[in-house]
This record gives C-alpha cells, structure tokens and sequence, in this order.
C-alpha cells in the first residue's frame, strides 16, 4: 500500500471524482472522520506552512547571506518566529484584544526580549503545545508560523483549489489543481513520536474558521534533532550543523513512516488529487459545490461572503460560455 497515493483526473473524468467522494462512492467509505483536506490552485504550491515558504521565510536572507550563522539556521528561524508570536501577543495585550492562556514559564521565554538567538527555547520540541492557541489566533490573521491550514470539510478543499480562478486567476494550459486528504486521526493516535500535530482551533468568535471547519496540522521541531547534548568545556551546548528543514509534509511524513515501519498500519495515510485541463473540470465542481452549499456566502458569512458568490458566479457563467462557444466552433470546423 502506497503511503502518499496519487490520482490524476482530466477532463471528461470530473464526474468520477464527484461519485468518488458522493455518498456510497469508494472514496467517501474511506475518508472517516479522521480525515483533513486542503486544496490548493497550482502545481506549484506545496505542503508548507507560511513560516517555511522561501517568500516568507523569516530568516531567510541572514541564513543564506552570511556563512557564519548558517548552520544556526533552524535556531535562527525558531528564534524569529517566537519574535513574531511575542509582537502579536503583547499588540494584542495592549490594545485590550483577547489573548491565550500561557503557562508562567513558557510566558518568560516568549515575553524575554534579551534571549540569546542561538538558544534554543526551553523546551523538548518547538513550537511548544502551550503556544498553539497563540499561533492558530496569529495565523488566521496573517502572521507567519509552522501551522499550515486544512479542513474537516472536504467540500471547503474543493473550493479552495478552485478560489484563485473564481477571482480571475488565469488558466494556464499545463496548470493543474491539488486536493490533499490526510488521514490526520489515524496517525496521532498510532505514533506518539510522530512529529505531527493537529490542532483545532476555537471557533468562537471567528464565524470564517467556523464555517470553514479550520484546522492546522504542525510538524514539530525536536531538540535531540538539532543539538548535539555533549558540553564543551565552557558549560555550552556545541550545535549540530542543520539547516531549516523546509521540506514539504508529505515528504516528511512519507520518510518517517517508512522508517518506523513497526508503528504503522500498511495504509494509504495520505492522498493527492491532480486535476488537469482545468478550464474543463472548474464548472463541474463548481456546480457541485452549489448543490452542498460550499461556496462563498456559506464560508464567508456575511455580506462579504454574498458579494464573493456573486462575483465567482459570473465567473463560472463566463467559462461555460467560453466552452460552450468553443466547442460549438469546433463542432462547425469539423
């Protein structure tokens, strides 16, 4: 059994997917409750999160500009998270805006402005689990971490990979959309090691996350991973030589299962969904979004979210249109 399965649909075989995932269909027997999704509108989006995407990676030009602190290069990166996370809890303090519980002596690491870079924070794994409630409330309003966003909601996925092309994006000819389903449940509970979190989020108060049925998935960072516990004769902690481990999820999820063979199932774990000749594949799922209320005022509630629908209809009556004068011009040639 493939660990990450990979299945490809073309144009004419949009309805396939459909039944798939449809009440009875293959598909919608196996995704449990366990399961999360994500969609993404391009081939080339991968399973980062912000933090670790190269355009937002936050230390990004020290790590790769000056050969001295590189090998600090995770250390550095954790370091500039929590200076992201620290800005935003005490903004947000300031201004009177809710924010988490943090236990007293994880508060002092965030809060302690004086903290040497190249430490590392004090504790087994980053980010810690007293952080994630701080981390989901920065992320949802833009603040670059290592969570990266899925769904319990199959439907919200599909709507996402299609997102970009409701608003205008162009359809390139060789462009393809992205569907990943995880089956986050299955592997918290089988492997305790397993660096993989999934975190849900408190929906109070934030009617979008709500709708959308939002969670996060973390691949932690460990200690015994990036320093070396050995003492030099200073009483300091000599740094193991590694860089920020921005690999996508489904390769390090693949990797680690395949060598902890012993704590897994022989299952497929995850599954990626590419659909090709996009133009021909967009109103199918569209229209089958229609019927299970997934679209934009559904996800968006509010005026906001009627306006998105009203627009990303006529964008959906404006290919059809297209496709349908383009295949009536075929049809006079021939």
């Amino acid at each position: 059994m493939e660990i990450v399965k990979r299945v490809k649909y073309r144009k004419n075989e949009t309805l396939n997917f459909i039944h798939s995932i449809s009440y009875g269909g293959e598909l919608y027997n196996t995704f449990n409750n366990g399961f999360i999704f994500r969609g993404h509108s391009s081939s080339i989006y991968k399973l980062l999160p912000s933090a670790l995407r190269k355009e937002g990676m936050i230390g990004t030009n020290l790590i790769k500009s000056d050969e001295s602190i590189k090998i600090y290069g995770e250390l550095l990166q954790i370091y500039r998270e929590s200076q992201l996370l620290q800005q935003f809890y005490k903004n947000c303090d300031d201004t009177g805006l809710y924010i988490p519980f943090i236990d007293e002596k994880n508060l002092y690491y965030l809060l302690n402005e004086d903290r040497i870079a190249s430490t590392f924070p004090p504790f087994e794994y980053w980010p810690p689990k007293d952080y994630y409630e701080l981390m989901s409330l920065a992320q949802h309003y833009g603040i670059s971490t290592r969570l990266l966003d899925w769904s319990r909601d199959l439907n919200v996925a599909i709507y996402f990979a299609l997102s970009d092309y409701l608003r205008g994006k162009e359809i390139r000819e060789n462009e393809y959309m992205t569907i990943w389903a995880m089956d986050g449940g299955s592997l918290e509970l089988e492997s305790k090691p397993l660096p993989l979190k999934i975190i849900k989020p408190r929906y109070h108060n934030n009617p979008n996350l709500h709708a959308q049925k939002g969670v996060f998935s973390l691949w932690s960072v460990l200690k015994k991973d990036i320093m070396d516990p050995i003492p030099t004769q200073d009483n300091s902690i000599r740094i193991i030589e590694k860089e920020v481990n921005d690999r996508p999820l489904d390769e390090l999820l693949k990797e680690y299962i395949e060598e902890h063979r012993d704590l897994f199932k022989d299952v497929t774990y995850l599954y990626r969904f590419d659909f090709y000749d996009i133009k021909y594949q967009i109103p199918f799922l569209y229209n089958y979004l229609e019927k299970q209320k997934s679209t934009a005022q559904y996800l968006f509630p509010g005026y906001d979210g009627v306006t998105r629908y009203i627009k990303e209809r006529k964008v959906i009556n404006e290919l059809m249109e297209d496709l349908y004068y383009g295949i009536k011009d075929t049809q006079n040639k021939e």
